[in-house]
């Protein structure tokens, strides 16, 4: 956990106001792609499968395009300084074949539409880029319950890229760093970033259904409520949940689990409801 915390202080220190000033049009215009992100578990399964029940939209699940992108640039390995040091030497040209990379994979996913969802949850970490990439893009940031958000993401197996899953503890730090980069990326990044709280969704599913599909720049339809009628495979622990309506028995499910979690409430710190 202490070289990823290395990683987010780097991220803070190195993206600036005046990184992103220097590197402004460098991007597409294109207002295609629909970034979901935010933390597993955290109602982004659920706000694609809105998106994708528009006539003039479509959800592609997770892509790893970005983690890809990361991974070229050295993001996770043992020196974070390798990392700044190569994102700090990108120029124009770099952005512009990674978008049009971008793109290309979006249209070859799903041709014939307006917006294109990528919910990939961790794309939270590489926000930098996408907003350079895609300023005119749509950003969804979603939010749960922080103690709720954690025991969803322990009681699954997930797999080996979320070591941060390992314990109560570590789950509750990153999940505070998570948190603390997202804070971050609003104060620096010159994109409207959309907060989704899947605690208001589940009790206004339309006027928060509706406000999500206007922030994208489509018209409501009202198929977007029947989320749950979307034919599209989905992949992720989500998917016997949006194949039903929205239900609410998820909401402060940690009461259930409290004489078992004081080690995911204790390291949550002024992140925990209070008891």
């Amino acid at each position: 956990m202490d070289a990823y915390r290395q990683h987010v202080e780097m991220m803070k220190e190195v993206f600036t106001h005046t990184f992103f000033e220097e590197r402004r049009e460098m991007g597409h215009d294109s207002a295609k792609p629909v970034f979901i992100f935010g933390m597993p578990r955290s109602g982004t399964t659920l706000t694609e499968q809105i998106i994708n029940r528009h006539p003039r939209a479509a959800g592609v699940g997770e892509l790893s395009f970005f983690t890809h992108q990361g991974q070229a640039l050295s993001f996770g390995a043992d020196k974070p300084g390798i990392f700044a040091d190569n994102a700090q030497a990108m120029k124009e040209k770099d952005f512009k074949r990674i978008s049009r990379k971008y793109l290309t994979l979006l249209d070859k996913l799903a041709p014939n539409t307006n917006r294109v969802a990528d919910k990939m949850p961790h794309n939270f970490e590489h926000l930098w880029l996408v907003a350079l990439l895609f300023p005119s893009a749509t950003f969804i940031h979603c939010t749960r319950e922080p103690v709720d958000c954690c025991i969803s993401i322990y009681s699954k197996a997930l797999g080996s890229e979320h070591r941060y899953n390992r314990s109560q503890s570590t789950l509750s730090q990153y999940f505070r760093l998570y948190r603390d980069l997202m804070e971050h990326w609003k104060s620096v990044l010159s994109v409207e970033i959309h907060e989704q709280s899947y605690e208001a969704m589940v009790s206004d599913q339309e006027g928060q259904s509706r406000a999500l599909i206007a922030q994208t720049g489509l018209e409501w339809d009202d198929d977007c409520l029947e989320f749950y009628k979307g034919e599209r495979q989905v992949r992720t622990f989500s998917k016997d949940q949006v194949r039903k309506p929205i239900y609410k028995t998820s909401l402060e499910r940690w009461k259930r689990y409290e004489p078992h979690i004081a080690p995911l409430l204790d390291a949550l710190g002024d992140l925990a409801p209070n008891r």
